[in-house]
């Protein structure tokens, strides 16, 4: 029997019995979350060819991680925080942009032990990493 005032619901209306608990749905968007280390990773052509930087979410702590000639962009901070993807043309024998031959590479965030991981003759383009740091889709 409805209360004095209350209005009655369609008869197809689901009423939850129980109080939900966490769902997976839930776990996963957590681990999409930022880096816990609060960087943020971006490329910036400050002093006439674009270099790979990151910096604090608070606006400190602003660091250069590449400084070659050759075009770094695209940078991709790992679900970990500690290493960037990033594209480089520094391979291309005759780099003319926007048509460039990139490669990627990986940093640590600190801007140590840089790596090359891709030796094609494809122009790679836009890394980013799995959810759980172990693979770079490109």
């Amino acid at each position: 029997m409805p209360l004095p005032g209350a209005t009655a619901l369609p008869a197809n209306t689901l009423i939850p019995t129980e109080t939900a608990s966490p769902t997976e749905t839930a776990v996963r968007e957590k681990e999409t979350e930022p880096p816990a280390n609060g960087l943020i990773a971006f490329y910036w052509d400050r002093d006439g060819n674009p270099d790979i930087y990151v910096i604090g979410v608070d606006g400190s702590g602003l660091v250069r991680l590449t400084n070659d000639p050759a075009f770094d962009d695209s940078p991709a901070i790992s679900p970990d925080g500690k290493r960037i993807a990033f594209l480089t043309a520094r391979h291309d024998p005759n780099p003319q942009f926007p048509n460039l031959k990139y490669e990627i590479y990986v940093v640590d965030v600190d801007g140590s032990n840089l790596r090359r991981l891709t030796h094609t003759e494809a122009a790679e383009d836009h890394p980013a990493w799995s959810p759980d740091g172990r693979k770079i889709i490109f």
